[in-house]
């Protein structure tokens, strides 16, 4: 964002830049974005003029502070959220039917875990248990391909790929 406002104002003293450029120059940085997006974006370049400001001491008003510019990138509205109770969270977990995806649910609902963190934990344990790669990849991670596995669970040292290999021919 800061180079594209260099090649508009780069030549220009900072002081003569008025809020109306400033507002047009921020509506077609926008565009048809998000409102959220809209807001970083006017923020961004606030911070940017206060910056100024306040490390050069100079004597102009943010042209950020407008209040078109206010108005037009406020900040988004946020939703309420709705707290499920414990009692159907209870329900949810215990109706499951599989043992896999009570787990998975028992681990997001009580420690907190995304299920990204709970898959990792599972996959990495299963594979250091002496789990097959390929039932790690096909059946917990469900990913099509082995490779995408290798990647998500990281190197295997020597002596564990040793170790895996000797397993495998007993």
């Amino acid at each position: 964002m800061l180079g594209q406002f260099k090649k508009e104002f780069g030549r220009r003293r900072i002081e003569s830049i008025t809020s109306e450029e400033t507002f047009s120059f921020l509506a077609f940085l926008a565009g048809a974005k998000k409102q959220s997006t809209r807001y970083s974006r006017s923020a961004h370049l606030r911070a940017f003029f206060n910056h100024i400001l306040d490390r050069y001491k100079l004597n102009f008003v943010n042209p950020c502070d407008s209040l078109i510019i206010k108005r037009v990138f406020r900040p988004p509205r946020i939703g309420i959220r709705t707290v499920i109770d414990r009692e159907t969270i209870d329900e949810i977990i215990y109706t499951s039917l599989k043992i896999r995806d009570r787990l998975i649910l028992e681990l997001q609902a009580r420690a907190g875990m995304l299920i990204g963190e709970v898959l990792k934990l599972t996959a990495t344990f299963a594979s250091r248990s002496g789990v097959p790669l390929e039932v790690v990849s096909e059946i917990i991670l469900r990913h099509r391909n082995l490779s995408t596995t290798q990647r998500y669970l990281g190197k295997v040292s020597e002596s564990e790929a040793a170790s895996w290999i000797g397993r495998i021919y007993e």
